[in-house]
């Protein structure tokens, strides 16, 4: 019988995080490991429907809420600034989706880069900061990085559809004549000069589509996610 295959979910209680658990129910993956940060109460709540081997967060405190949340659970919970790291060291993850937000994601990228897994990147801060070292990892260690931010992903499926890519390293920029990423607008869009001149805040906070954190819905809204997606398009081709 073939071993089941291992999953685990970094940064499970946002956006990506989430959603991810959602599509994994649809498949026969074992949950191995769940991360959070300050939303204890859902990741103690995903705990319970997932049963993971181990749950990791980024102090000891949030480590002891957890466990006097979940007193019967057979979760192992870490705790502490190498706490996430550790977990993924030890979970044996087949495939790691890579859903924390911010420069708090490097160690997290390092650490899965060195497993030989297959990444679900989510996070532009560690592949813009850290590229070059994630890839040294990645070919290192057999593991693969598979981008998931939507336009990445779309970018990354064109190039592999064409050669010009794989998930074991960065494409080759010889094959690539250009790459074009589109931008939604955010709440701003169609506005004229004199009334992007008006904006404020909070207009910048009210976007249209998706709720997200506030960094990133100023981002978008000033298009500086963009800036963002195009440094990591070029640390990787």
């Amino acid at each position: 019988m073939e071993k089941k295959k291992k999953a685990a979910v970094l940064g499970s209680t946002g956006s990506v995080g989430t959603q991810a658990l959602e599509a994994l129910t649809n498949t026969d993956m074992e949950i191995a490991l769940l991360t959070g940060g300050q939303n204890i109460s859902l990741l103690a709540k995903q705990i319970c429907t997932f049963r993971p081997a181990l749950a990791a967060v980024p102090t000891k405190e949030a480590a002891d809420r957890l466990r006097e949340m979940l007193p019967e659970s057979s979760t192992r919970i870490l705790g502490g600034g190498n706490a996430v790291c550790e977990g993924i060291q030890e979970c044996g993850a087949d495939h790691i989706i890579h859903a924390i937000a911010g420069m708090a994601g490097i160690p997290p990228a390092l650490a899965a880069a060195d497993t030989g897994a297959r990444i679900a990147m989510a996070n532009k801060e560690a592949i813009i900061a850290a590229g070059h070292l994630i890839y040294d990892r990645l070919a290192k260690s057999g593991g693969e990085l598979i981008p998931v931010d939507s336009e990445h992903s779309a970018i990354f499926q064109c190039l592999t559809a064409s050669d010009a890519a794989n998930s074991h390293g960065p494409a080759d920029p010889a094959k690539i004549r250009r790459i074009i990423l589109t931008a939604s607008g955010g709440p701003f869009f169609g506005k004229t000069s004199a009334e992007l001149a008006a904006v404020t805040p909070q207009m910048a906070l009210a976007h249209p589509t998706w709720k997200m954190g506030k960094k990133i819905t100023i981002d978008s809204a000033t298009l500086m996610n963009k800036g963002f997606e195009w440094i990591d398009r070029k640390s990787v081709v």
